[in-house]
């Protein structure tokens, strides 16, 4: 179940207000009308915010990489005649 900011903001406030997740999953179902997270659900979330300062989910949109066969040519080729190091020392 995916929560808008505005559900997490509201979570948030609510726990730390009472510290009791019984009447922060009250407080959201009466607000929102919708079934609240589950206490483990919102330890975590909790959890997260005491460490990250963050409510926002991490970015999952990374750039893909493709393996085009010049890069796997270059990789082949970088394996195959390792680069040697002169010892000056």
């Amino acid at each position: 179940m995916r929560l808008t900011v505005e559900e997490r903001v509201f979570i948030l406030e609510s726990y730390l207000k009472t510290t009791s997740y019984a009447h922060c999953r009250q407080s959201f179902f009466e607000k929102f009308r919708s079934q609240a997270p589950v206490k483990s659900a919102i330890a975590k979330m909790i959890k997260k915010f005491r460490e990250t300062g963050s409510l926002l989910d991490k970015n999952r949109n990374r750039q893909k990489s493709v393996l085009t066969p010049g890069i796997l040519q270059d990789i082949q080729t970088a394996i195959s005649f390792p680069k040697l190091t002169v010892n000056t020392g």
